[in-house]
């Protein structure tokens, strides 16, 4: 995680198969999701929010 910015924070990490996935997430969810590095998360992609 790199440090919040406009209270947002860059969150990234590498998929199953080697696949490096990067999310910009509120520093609020954050706190709330007591994220942490190197702790094991699931992510949900909402298809419409990809970029081409």
């Amino acid at each position: 995680m790199h440090p919040p910015r406009e209270g947002r924070v860059l969150v990234s990490g590498i998929l199953a198969d080697g696949q490096m996935l990067a999310a910009e997430v509120s520093a609020y969810s954050v706190s709330q999701l007591a994220l942490r590095e190197g702790q094991r998360v699931y992510a949900l992609i909402k298809a419409v929010a990809l970029l081409g």
